[in-house]
């Protein structure tokens, strides 16, 4: 008994067979086709299953055809999902990173501006208010300024949004209450470009007085430092002149004081002298 690809086969001691080696078609492939009527007016012996379910090849004889039939499968349009895997679990899905919409502060009042637009008078823009994270509209121009001069602002105070940005931001249905009745000379915005002219204007030479101030300052600061700096050099002076007579006090004195201790040894001399006249 021999065991070749894990198909047994079985010798016969007399028989002087020899097996022949036969390659087994694949999927695709077949061989010649030959009818089992064909077959049966061969000389060959069809090899049998036993009930291990293996091939047994009688090798008494020259030749034998091997029961290996394949099958092959047609998979047409239809039948195709049977056979492919549309799922795709083995591959991790990519998280896709969502950007955060565009958004303005609460209360911002704001106009949008496309690439395109083109400049217009300001009581022609629509301008906008965000409520509750919403943009709602704002009626008329004068209620704009309405609601500008309530909040203590100007035009200035209203940003201007690229149309990609404004198109980011919900519309609120509801619109903002019509202000045109409380709307008085004094609401009147005063933000036009001669008024931004005048303002240029004062700016500018509120910096040259600036300036100015503080070059004079600067010439002030420079002449008090000149100040302490005298005072300065005249109080050190003053200190060497006190520590010069200090010294020069101090040296009469001990002068004083030699002189004194010169005097008294010569009165003890004289003393010495006149007591030994006595008693001579």
């Amino acid at each position: 008994m021999k065991t070749i690809s894990n198909i047994k086969y079985e010798t016969l001691p007399q028989s002087g067979a020899t097996l022949v080696y036969t390659k087994i078609p694949t999927e695709g492939q077949t061989f010649e086709f030959i009818s089992q009527s064909e077959i049966d007016k061969r000389s060959y012996t069809l090899s049998k299953r036993n009930g291990a379910g293996t091939y047994i090849v009688p090798l008494e004889k020259k030749s034998v055809y091997l029961n290996f039939i394949p099958k092959k499968t047609v998979i047409g349009d239809n039948r195709i999902k049977k056979y492919l895997n549309t799922d795709f679990n083995y591959f991790v899905p990519v998280a896709l990173i969502v950007p955060e919409l565009f958004t303005l502060p609460e209360g911002q009042i704001f106009r949008c501006v496309s690439e395109t637009s083109v400049p217009l008078p300001k009581e022609q823009y629509q301008y906008y208010i965000i409520v509750g994270g919403k943009k709602r509209k704002i009626p008329n121009y004068k209620t704009l300024e309405v609601m500008l001069a309530e909040r203590n602002q100007t035009l200035l105070s209203v940003r201007i949004v690229p149309e990609r940005d404004c198109q980011q931001i919900p519309l609120d249905s509801s619109q903002i209450p019509d202000k045109q009745s409380a709307w008085v000379d004094d609401y009147k915005d005063q933000t036009t470009p001669e008024v931004l002219k005048q303002m240029e204007g004062a700016v500018k030479s509120g910096a040259a007085i600036a300036e100015a101030a503080a070059a004079s300052a600067g010439q002030q600061i420079a002449a008090v430092k000149a100040q302490a700096e005298q005072a300065k050099s005249e109080a050190e002076a003053a200190k060497a002149q006190s520590e010069a007579d200090k010294a020069a006090s101090e040296a009469a004195i001990a002068n004083a004081a030699a002189t004194q201790a010169q005097a008294e040894a010569a009165k003890a001399e004289a003393e010495l002298a006149k007591a030994q006249a006595e008693n001579g």
